[in-house]
């Protein structure tokens, strides 16, 4: 996600359950997967909408970030960058959006 070095294009994954893994980008949910009781791994984009049923966890995952790639510029690195840019000018934002 975020390094002091600057930005990265990968995603983290988090394993809520054993069963149960969030997908984020810039310290934002992109979607998750679940295991059903058979096994089978599916995917859910940020709207909750099926992406796929996968035999394995990682082809989850990689379907899962395919899926966020058209998106991912313009929500996740603009948004970091606009981020980091107001914290090293120590401005902060009003609840109007409003830089101080």
């Amino acid at each position: 996600m975020f390094r002091a070095g600057g930005f990265t294009t990968q995603p983290n994954w988090n394993c809520v359950e054993d069963d149960f893994v969030l997908g984020a980008c810039a310290h934002r949910p992109f979607g998750f997967i679940s295991r059903s009781p058979t096994g089978v791994w599916t995917a859910f984009n940020s709207n909750a909408h099926p992406v796929g049923e996968f035999d394995t966890l990682s082809d989850a995952q990689s379907a899962l970030w395919a899926t966020h790639q058209p998106t991912h510029t313009i929500r996740c690195i603009e948004t970091q960058r606009s981020w980091l840019s107001l914290c090293r000018r120590g401005g902060r934002r009003d609840s109007e959006g409003v830089v101080s």
